[in-house]
């Protein structure tokens, strides 16, 4: 399994095209986590219709405390 970690912080405008980015890729076994770090815009909403049409996205939210616990938090719910 290779997990894919990605945050995201009021990342509206380009959100959608990393995580099709991703999602393109031609490995099969692959997850993608995509971690909320507190954002006020529509990442959240996004995200959220991504997760529920692809078994291989799985949004985490959080507060925001930086990229680097992003991270942490996505690592730790990896598989």
């Amino acid at each position: 399994m290779i997990s894919v970690v990605m945050p995201a912080y009021n990342v509206e405008p380009f959100v959608a095209d990393a995580v099709e980015s991703v999602l393109r890729q031609t490995v099969r076994d692959l997850e993608l986590i995509v971690v909320d770090d507190g954002s006020t815009d529509r990442t959240p909403e996004i995200l959220g219709r991504y997760e529920g049409e692809s078994s291989r996205v799985r949004v985490v939210s959080g507060a925001h405390n930086g990229v680097s616990a992003a991270l942490n938090l996505g690592v730790a719910h990896a598989e």
